[in-house]
């Protein structure tokens, strides 16, 4: 076995592919599809699978790792997520065939379900470690190159060597990637979950998905996550059939692409800045705004139009969907166990948005194509009043120092959002379901004795 810095470094490497593979046919296979007489609703669909495949694996991959092991379910996740490219590739001759599509839609599932468990078994590791915080960071930093750069790989390798190379490159990658399993040590992953689970003598209350979801502001922010990886995964189907029917170049489809992912990259980041001057709800309010301004004028024929509002739309997707995980813990009792379930239900929220999106992104399409920019715009707009007008009360976390926050204010009279002063005093910020499971971790020691703060 190898050391825990070599071991992280190869998870580094397998989230810098999975999200290389998420976006990755979004540049070449609409076109390709349209070409053949398959619908660009049917498309929507294809792209959409992903999600639907990583959800559904959400939602097991307790149990499935409880009864594989987390070795096998890590290569289980290899070979989903990437060698199953090779069968997409071999659909090429069957393109005409009425079988091509949903093969393609279920290889597409299958990749989604992939991903999800090498988001499960790559976390776990980096909790059961003293330095999960820094690998995490590490982990969502090379997740979000690989976004950036997966579509305009894709996109050049279909320009140049067709359909079969396209996804066979990406499948070949699979089976390289394969042998990592073999250099990985769980043991101790599996020895801190025991551990983590009797943490606090059972004085905590261990909650379900369910049971916080009986909490309305939970729910609003549920419907938060929705949005914001609806409009990140919006113009994946739409965006290449709109610059055709433009006459544009796939330089500017690339482009768009490539600074979304940018934008959601940079935007991670600097909210570490902005949390020194603003609340979290503020923040997240922010991050609406910058979406719903940016989706609207993306219909426009001007390339500087399109690459400004496409890193707008990148970075205030990350503004208002990386904070809610800490928005969520600290909107739920401080006694609560629920680093799990808020991990769970973040996972299936984001994974239905970025069904949705793209789905009815090609539906609406289909009908008006500049219809098919306003429409998310309105509804993000929409979000963004709600939000401004009910921001959830929610909890202050500890100061430094053993020192408490503020107290968060009710709604009275109306939002903390429209309160000068309201809301949370020095919140670190956590941008990932690891952070969120590190965070009720931490929280736990701090708050054990203080069960009846009220807000």
């Amino acid at each position: 076995m190898v050391s825990e810095a070599t071991q992280a470094a190869l998870f580094c490497s397998l989230f810098f592919f999975v999200g290389f593979n998420s976006g990755y046919p979004s540049t070449f296979f609409p076109v390709f599809a349209q070409d053949h007489g398959i619908h660009l609703a049917a498309v929507g669909i294809f792209i959409s699978m992903y999600s639907v495949g990583g959800c559904i694996t959400s939602f097991a991959s307790g149990a499935i790792v409880n009864r594989l092991g987390s070795r096998l379910c890590l290569g289980c996740g290899i070979f989903f997520a990437f060698a199953t490219n090779l069968l997409l590739a071999a659909m090429e001759p069957f393109v005409d065939s009425s079988i091509f599509l949903p093969i393609c839609i279920s290889c597409r599932f299958l990749i989604g379900m992939g991903a999800s468990l090498i988001y499960v078994i790559g976390y776990t590791f980096s909790l059961s470690t003293t330095n999960a915080t820094q690998y995490v960071v590490a982990f969502e930093t090379l997740y979000g190159v690989g976004i950036a750069f997966g579509p305009v790989f894709s996109a050049n390798v279909f320009n140049y060597f067709g359909y079969v190379a396209a996804f066979g490159v990406l499948g070949g990658l699979g089976l390289c990637l394969l042998p990592v399993i073999w250099l990985m040590d769980f043991k101790h992953c599996e020895a801190h979950s025991d551990a983590d689970a009797t943490h606090g003598g059972g004085r905590r209350q261990l909650v379900s998905m369910p049971q916080i979801l009986k909490h309305w502001g939970v729910v609003f922010v549920a419907w938060v996550i929705l949005v914001a990886w609806a409009a990140m995964f919006w113009i994946q189907p739409i965006w290449q059939p709109y610059m055709v029917l433009l006459d544009a170049g796939t330089f500017r489809v690339q482009l768009s692409f490539a600074l979304l992912s940018i934008g959601y990259l940079v935007g991670g980041p600097t909210l570490l800045i902005a949390f020194k001057y603003f609340k979290i709800h503020q923040i997240m309010g922010m991050g609406m705004l910058l979406c719903g301004m940016a989706t609207g004028p993306l219909f426009i024929d001007s390339v500087f139009v399109e690459a400004v509002c496409s890193f707008f739309l990148g970075f205030g997707v990350a503004w208002f969907s990386m904070p809610s995980l800490q928005m969520i813990d600290l909107i739920l009792p401080a006694h609560y166990d629920a680093h799990v379930a808020i991990s769970a239900m973040f996972a299936l929220f984001s994974y239905v948005g970025g069904f949705l999106g793209p789905t009815s992104a090609a539906i609406i399409y289909s009908l008006d194509p500049e219809m098919a920019f306003i429409s998310i715009s309105v509804v993000i707009f929409g979000t963004c009043a709600a939000w401004m007008f009910f921001t959830p009360s929610y909890r202050p976390m500890p100061l430094l120092h053993g020192k408490l926050g503020e107290k968060t204010p009710l709604l009275q009279p109306v939002s903390p959002f429209l309160i000068p002063g309201g809301g949370d005093d020095d919140i670190p910020f956590l941008a990932s379901p690891g952070f969120a499971r590190a965070a009720s971790h931490r929280k736990s020691a701090t708050y054990e004795n203080q069960q009846h703060l009220s807000v």
